[in-house]
């Protein structure tokens, strides 16, 4: 950039295992950080400059004149009091970037923390002094820290951290500004403006690029007002021409509307961590742009120049990004589009070791299959060692046994192989029965030894007229023809001839009809006439009631005071 002061180189050298003896430059190779004028970028500018002195108004904006994004990371914006000595830090660090993204053509508006407008600020101030960080007087400084190593053969590694002035602007009584300082009343914005051909200009005067107009309005510009008399110091515009920076006709951002994430590996081995994304849409889509980030930093990875067909998918391996995975805990992966818009967003939560976590007919699973750059498969459980399958039924893994092999196997001396399980068993051989000792004989039943003498237990013998029933074993007299006579039952009895008992004769009192009994079947209609006559009665009874109430009730109340005890 043409208007870029030398105001401040500083060298910050780090040794790190310094060695004896000198280093040379023949030594050293450089490796040099890549800076906006490398990348081909036009620079950042200041567009506008809000100050007031108590910290509820103070605004910067910064814009990108490019079409294409530009990534903040290494950028610093500082504010520089009117003594400001150039060989000194920064009088306060506005705003220090990281991963900020400024699309193409777009605005970036940093305030204060007690900020109270209408603006919707970007970010605020990493540091904002009660009384405001703004002073009437001052300087507000784009600063860009470009790194490079300088590394040598025996073990020096030398950091130098180089910052470049990438804009400055500087009103009232500044002592750090562009050419001259411009005027700031406290009140209005301090912006530049856009001229005729909508194009926003920089002449590197702050004088004439930034002034305090009527209209006010943040992430855009007002039309400048014709002036053919610069301010003394300035040069003229026609003569010198214009830093042409416009905003018109900015080239589409890719918006990797289609771009999914489709698997994660993390909990694995840090070489073999990757995220697997897929264009889920039906036409070929380019990713260049497109972004990838975690919860774990602010480290973002942009995809290059890469073409994806209809539902192809494409793996970044992680130790190639910069990017952190978290394994054991709970993790984010974001998609980001070139703009910086999330597209998708997918959490997770204590994967498991050598697992994945993969998305599954629309689904989110741990999967033990790994699959980068082909189709997801599940796998509910990790593969189990070579020479063992997994159980179906219980999930653990058994070794694998050669049924043929076993059942060849001979058994042993006295055993056999079970048919049924394949194991070995001892062969059942029947149980020799012992001989019952002398005065004993086995039980056919219970196959026991029992004694004789207690099965033949001496019973007395029964009498000559009786035998011994088998059923009881008790004696019973042997009946005899005249035993069959029995006795009479007495009056009024007679002999059951079931049990041949004697029992009483039932006594029979009802006289015998000449005609056999009929049954008489009771209807409704045959009482209707009493239900009629009991209505009628209850009708009449209560009508007389109603109309001697009153007589009714004079008896009764002298009833009452007949038998009260005061009449006693």
């Amino acid at each position: 950039m043409r208007r870029v002061l030398t105001l401040l180189v500083l060298a910050l050298t780090i040794n790190l295992t310094a060695p004896v003896g000198a280093v040379f430059a023949s030594e050293l190779n450089t490796v040099t950080q890549d800076t906006p004028e490398t990348l081909n970028q036009l620079p950042l500018v200041i567009s506008k400059i809000r100050t007031d002195g108590s910290g509820s108004q103070e605004l910067v904006e910064i814009y990108n004149p490019n079409p294409s994004s530009v990534n903040l990371f290494g950028y610093q914006l500082q504010f520089l009091t009117e003594k400001f000595d150039i060989n000194k830090e920064p009088t306060r660090l506005l705003k220090e970037f990281t991963s900020e993204v400024i699309g193409g053509y777009g605005f970036y508006v940093v305030g204060h923390a007690d900020y109270a407008g209408d603006v919707e600020l970007d970010a605020v101030f990493d540091v904002s002094a009660k009384g405001g960080s703004l002073a009437k007087n001052g300087s507000i400084r784009l600063v860009y820290r470009s790194k490079s190593e300088s590394l040598a053969e025996n073990g020096l590694i030398r950091l130098v951290d180089t910052p470049r002035t990438i804009d400055l602007v500087g009103w009232g009584g500044a002592s750090q500004f562009e050419t001259v300082a411009t005027k700031d009343d406290g009140v209005g914005v301090l912006q530049r403006c856009q001229n005729s051909l909508s194009q926003v200009v920089d002449t590197d005067n702050n004088f004439n690029d930034l002034k305090i107009y009527l209209a006010n309005e943040f992430r855009q510009f007002v039309a400048c007002p014709e002036d053919d008399n610069p301010v003394d110091g300035g040069e003229d515009v026609e003569e010198v021409g214009l830093d042409i920076i416009s905003p018109d006709a900015p080239e589409s951002l890719n918006t990797c509307s289609t771009l999914r994430i489709n698997e994660i590996g993390a909990n694995l081995a840090s070489e073999e961590q990757f995220i697997e994304i897929q264009n889920i849409g039906d036409s070929i889509l380019d990713i260049m742009g497109c972004r990838l980030t975690t919860n774990r930093n602010d480290k973002v990875y942009p995809f290059g120049a890469e073409e994806l067909q209809p539902r192809e998918m494409f793996v970044v391996k992680i130790v190639d990004t910069g990017l952190t995975l978290t394994k054991t805990t709970t993790g984010t992966v974001y998609l980001l589009s070139e703009e910086g818009v999330e597209i998708d967003e997918v959490k997770y939560a204590n994967l498991p070791k050598e697992s994945s976590w993969s998305l599954l007919d629309a689904k989110w699973l741990v999967s033990y299959h790994l699959t980068p750059g082909q189709a997801n498969e599940y796998l509910q459980y990790p593969p189990c060692e070579t020479g063992y399958e997994r159980n179906a039924s219980t999930g653990r893994c058994n070794k694998i046994v050669d049924l043929a092999s076993v059942l060849q196997a001979d058994c042993g001396e006295g055993r056999e192989r079970n048919p049924l399980t394949g194991r070995c068993r001892n062969i059942p051989v029947e149980k020799e029965l012992v001989p019952c000792k002398e005065g004993q004989y086995r039980n056919e039943e219970t196959g026991r030894c029992r004694s004789i003498a207690l099965a033949v237990s001496s019973l007395k013998p029964c009498a000559d007229d009786q035998f011994r029933n088998p059923q009881t074993n008790r004696c019973k007299k042997i009946a005899s023809a005249d035993d069959v006579m029995l006795a009479d039952c007495g009056e009024g009895r007679e002999r059951n001839p079931e049990t041949n008992r004697c029992r009483n004769v039932l006594a029979v009192s009802t006289t015998k009809l000449p005609f056999a009994p009929e049954n008489v079947t009771q209807v409704a209609s045959a009482t209707w006439g009493w239900w009629v006559f009991g209505g009628v009665s209850l009708l009449a009874l209560g009508y007389a009631g109603w109309q001697w109430r009153w007589e009714v009730g004079r008896i009764a109340r002298q009833v009452r005071s007949t038998f009260s005890p005061k009449n006693k």
